[in-house]
């Protein structure tokens, strides 16, 4: 079993709340009991009560994970993508103040297998009008060394821009989505390799060595 002092968890997430706006234009989330404490009562005559809570939202909601399903309709979505590249990684934090964060804050840096954190400081703005614009963005030159180094990155600001910002976003999906085509057949290969283990965790054993 692995030592749990070793590693730490850090949750990055912003707290979903009702009524909050992730993006103007879509949805808030809507928060509330389905059943209540009180209702729950009739059912029991010994004073025993339970609560079930009621959630509805779009998936675009808080802090969360775009699958190239999200812009591609043959593309993976959540459920096909792989859990070992996402969860378990060993991370490293990039900080810049940089409206266009190019490949230079991430030179010189071990990337390979690692969750890269985009820092910027923008998270300040969460919750407030300034978050929706003119927000940092990485650039191609960043996405293709992200790519090529093996690297799993995430951002603390918004996707969506306007002018230059929207034109290098989208330069940037679509260079990590061609490499993805242009190695699909060594990722299935791998995956299947993973499959075959049959190991309760990717960590272990030969699926570590894999790796």
């Amino acid at each position: 079993m692995a030592n749990p002092d070793s590693k730490r968890l850090v949750d990055l997430s912003h707290v979903i709340e009702h009524g909050m706006v992730t993006y103007k234009g879509l949805p808030a989330p809507h928060i509330c009991d389905y059943w209540t404490r009180e209702h729950s009562a009739a059912f029991y005559d010994d004073g025993s009560t339970f609560q079930i809570g009621r959630i509805d939202m779009v998936a675009n909601t808080g802090t969360y994970l775009d699958s190239p399903f999200h812009r591609f309709a043959d593309g993976q979505d959540l459920a096909a993508l792989d859990l070992g590249r996402l969860a378990g990684l060993p991370g490293i934090v990039v900080r810049s103040d940089e409206m266009a964060v190019d490949a230079r804050a991430f030179e010189g840096r071990d990337l390979s297998g690692k969750a890269v954190l985009v820092n910027t400081g923008w998270d300040r703005h969460w919750r407030a009008d300034a978050y929706y614009h003119d927000h940092p963005f990485l650039t191609r030159d960043a996405a293709r060394l992200l790519v090529e180094s093996g690297a799993a990155p995430a951002f603390d600001a918004g996707r969506e821009g306007r002018g230059v910002g929207m034109a290098e976003k989208d330069d940037v999906k679509r260079y990590a989505l061609e490499w993805v085509d242009r190695n699909e057949g060594r990722l299935s290969e791998f995956c299947a390799e993973i499959w075959r283990y049959a190991e309760p965790a990717w960590r272990e054993y030969r699926s570590a060595r894999a790796y």
